[in-house]
């Protein structure tokens, strides 16, 4: 379940993963950094998808729970990024 904004950030990314431009970190040589930024793209994405479908779920069913498991766990992810920059 990937919608079209996940399919065009992540694409986005990855024709710069090939050619002359590309860089690559000493700490990870086989890997580009435009690579690593695609797949951060598309697990977020995936991520913040199943919390939409959580989410709804508990508007459905009035579960409070399930409710609140999407912001905090948003702001979870938003604020590991955060601290990793």
């Amino acid at each position: 379940m990937i919608s079209m904004h996940q399919i065009f950030f992540y694409l986005s990314f990855l024709p710069l993963t090939t050619g002359d431009g590309t860089f690559y970190l000493d700490v990870c040589p086989q890997m580009s950094l435009f690579l690593v930024g695609a797949l951060y793209c598309i697990g977020f994405g995936m991520i913040l998808s199943s919390i939409t479908v959580v989410a709804f779920e508990g508007y459905q069913t009035k579960n409070w729970f399930y409710i609140a498991y999407a912001p905090i766990l948003h702001f979870g992810a938003s604020l590991t990024v955060s601290i990793l920059q």
